[in-house]
């Protein structure tokens, strides 16, 4: 079962309050072609059947991953994805941590 309320994701998503975690995960978003409204419609795509797992670090920050199957909006072919975030400033922010084809 997700940490995260993909309810509460959602709210976030539709208000476009997504940053990444670093140039890794912009690189992987950049290599795919996607765009920010991609990811948006990604990230609201997002169901409970997608959900990977939880994973809880050292520093007690918590992210949920998921794998999902999702049109590619450039190309019409799906992608195998994995996503991995977490919800910050009091589920104000999502934070991308990883956004790449599954490996």
């Amino acid at each position: 079962m997700p940490h995260y309320n993909l309810n509460d994701v959602r709210i976030v998503a539709r208000n476009q309050n997504i940053q990444y975690r670093g140039r890794n995960v912009q690189r992987d978003i950049n290599n795919l072609g996607y765009q920010f409204a991609d990811i948006i419609e990604c990230i609201l795509s997002l169901t409970e059947q997608d959900f990977h797992k939880t994973i809880q670090y050292s520093n007690d920050e918590i992210d949920d991953a998921y794998r999902i199957e999702y049109l590619n909006p450039n190309d019409d072919s799906y992608d195998s994805l994995y996503i991995k975030f977490s919800l910050i400033n009091n589920y104000l922010m999502i934070d991308v941590a990883s956004f790449h084809l599954n490996r």
